[in-house]
C-alpha cells in the first residue's frame, strides 16, 4: 500500500497519527464538527451516515454562519470549514451512485438539486442544505460528500509573456492565436462585476469573441477572467470561452467535454484542484481531459507545486504500532524497527492547512465496487499528545480510500 499526504512546512509544532479503523464504524466524521469523540463515533454508524458529518453536521445547523467553528482547547486551532461550497441556503456535493448515475441525477434534481451534472459513477450539483437527511435515505446513494476544491493561486503578479518568450514570437513568427479557442475553467468570470470594462480596456477580447458557458459558482474570486486576461496578453487573437469547474467533480467533468464540443475550444487549461481527486488512479477530471485529448485538445493544468509539502511512503502497507487509537483501531507506526513511533511530526502554518490523505486503493467514485478495501483514519495532536478535536475519520471500506480535512491557525 502506498501513501500519499500533504503536510504542511511551518509555525505550530504538532503531530498526525494515521490509524487503522476498528470494523464495527460506518459513516464519516470531522470531529471539529462533532465536537467530540462520542459524537464522532455515534456519527460513524448515524442514520446519516451515508452523507458524513460534514455534511451530516451542516444539516443540522441549517446555517451557513454557523458553519464558522469554534476555537479548539487551544484557542489557536479551528476546523477549516470554509473548504465547503455554500451558497445561501446550498451546499455543492458530490454524491456517488450504487447503480445509475442519471437515475441517481434525477432523483437529486426531485430534492432540489440545481445545476446537476453526472459523469461516471459521480452526481454533482448545488443541493439545499435541507434536503440532505432525505439525500442520506436513497437507496441509490453510495455516498456523498461537500465538494471541496482550491484554485491554485499565485502570490506573484505574472511575467509569462515574456517568461515564454511569446512576444518574441509574435513579432519574429507572426503567431498570435488567431483561428485558436482558449477554454479555461477556474472559479468564476464575473461574479464580482468587471467583465465588460475590461472588454473595453482591452484586456480581454471583444464580446462576440467570448464563449460563457456556465458562470454558475458565485459567490467567486473571477480568477478565471484574471487567466483569460493572461490568454489575451500571450495570444491577443484568440476567441476565449470559460466554464466553471467550481460546481463539483462530475461538472468539472462535464464542462471540459463542453468547452470542446459546445465552445469548440483548441485548447484547454484549468487552475482548480478537487482534494478527493484520485492520486493513483485516473479519476473522472482525468478521463474528461483524456477525452478531449483524444480529440485533438490540448489540455494543460497547473501543477500546484506542493511537493514539498507532502509525506510519501510506499510498498510497506499498515504497520501496526501497537498503540490503540481514539476509535479504536490501531496507530501506523511510522518507522518500524525503532521503537515506537505511532506520530510523525509536522509545523503548521499561520493561516489555512489543508490535509488530504490517501493510500493506492481503488476508488468506488471512479472504479466502482468494491472501492477501497482498508478504512484508515488521520488524526492531528498536539505535542504531548493532546487530541483536539481535529482530522478526518471517514469510513472508506467500500468507498473512496482518502480522508480530508482543514486546519485553521490563529498563530
Amino acid at each position: 500500500m502506498k501513501y500519499l499526504t500533504n503536510i504542511p512546512i511551518a509555525g505550530l509544532a504538532a503531530t498526525v497519527a494515521l490509524g487503522m479503523s476498528a470494523g464495527l464504524m460506518s459513516g464519516s466524521t470531522a470531529f471539529a464538527q462533532s465536537g467530540s469523540v462520542s459524537q464522532a463515533m455515534s456519527a460513524k454508524g448515524g442514520t446519516m451516515a451515508k452523507i458524513g458529518t460534514d455534511l451530516g453536521g451542516l444539516y443540522e445547523r441549517q446555517s451557513a454562519f454557523a458553519l464558522r467553528a469554534a476555537p479548539a482547547a487551544t484557542g489557536d486551532l479551528s476546523a477549516a470549514n470554509s473548504m465547503m461550497q455554500i451558497v445561501g441556503d446550498k451546499v455543492v456535493i458530490d454524491a456517488v451512485a450504487v447503480g445509475d448515475a442519471d437515475a441517481l441525477l434525477s432523483e437529486l434534481e426531485a430534492l432540489g438539486l440545481e445545476n446537476g451534472s453526472a459523469f461516471g459513477h459521480v452526481v454533482s450539483g448545488l443541493l439545499p442544505i435541507s434536503s440532505l437527511e432525505a439525500v442520506s435515505e436513497l437507496e441509490n446513494l453510495q455516498f456523498a460528500r461537500p465538494a471541496m476544491a482550491m484554485t491554485q493561486v499565485g502570490s506573484v503578479t505574472t511575467q509569462g509573456d515574456a517568461a515564454m518568450y511569446a512576444d518574441e514570437a509574435r513579432e519574429e513568427e507572426g503567431v498570435n492565436g488567431r483561428r485558436v479557442t482558449v477554454g479555461v475553467m477556474s472559479d468564476s468570470y464575473d461574479c464580482l462585476g468587471g467583465a465588460s470594462a475590461d472588454i473595453v480596456s482591452g484586456d480581454l477580447p471583444r464580446a462576440n469573441r467570448i464563449t460563457i458557458l456556465d458562470d454558475s459558482a458565485c459567490p467567486g474570486s473571477d480568477e478565471g477572467r484574471g487567466m483569460m486576461q493572461l490568454i489575451r496578453d500571450v495570444a491577443p487573437a484568440a476567441r476565449q470561452a470559460f466554464h466553471t469547474a467550481f460546481g463539483g467533480q462530475a461538472d468539472f467533468a462535464t464542462g471540459i467535454l463542453e468547452l470542446a464540443s459546445d465552445a469548440g475550444a483548441d485548447i484547454i487549461v484549468d487552475d482548480v484542484i478537487y482534494f478527493a481527486e484520485p492520486m493513483f488512479q485516473d479519476g473522472i477530471i482525468a478521463q474528461a481531459a483524456d477525452t478531449v485529448k483524444a480529440n485533438g485538445v490540448a489540455y494543460f493544468s497547473s501543477a500546484g507545486n506542493g511537493g514539498r509539502n507532502s509525506w510519501e511512503t510506499t510498498d510497506r502497507g499498515f504497520e501496526p504500532s501497537g498503540v490503540t487509537g481514539i476509535f479504536g483501531g490501531m496507530r501506523h507506526d511510522f518507522d518500524p524497527g525503532v521503537g515506537v513511533d505511532d506520530l510523525q511530526s509536522v509545523l503548521l502554518g499561520t493561516g489555512t492547512t489543508i490535509f488530504a490523505f490517501q493510500w493506492d486503493e481503488p476508488f468506488a467514485s471512479v472504479s466502482g465496487p468494491p472501492g477501497s478495501a482498508s478504512d484508515v483514519d488521520i488524526i492531528l495532536y498536539l505535542p504531548g499528545g493532546v487530541f483536539i478535536g481535529l482530522g478526518s475519520a471517514d469510513d472508506n471500506i467500500g468507498s473512496d480510500p482518502v480522508e480530508i480535512f482543514g486546519v485553521s491557525n490563529s498563530g
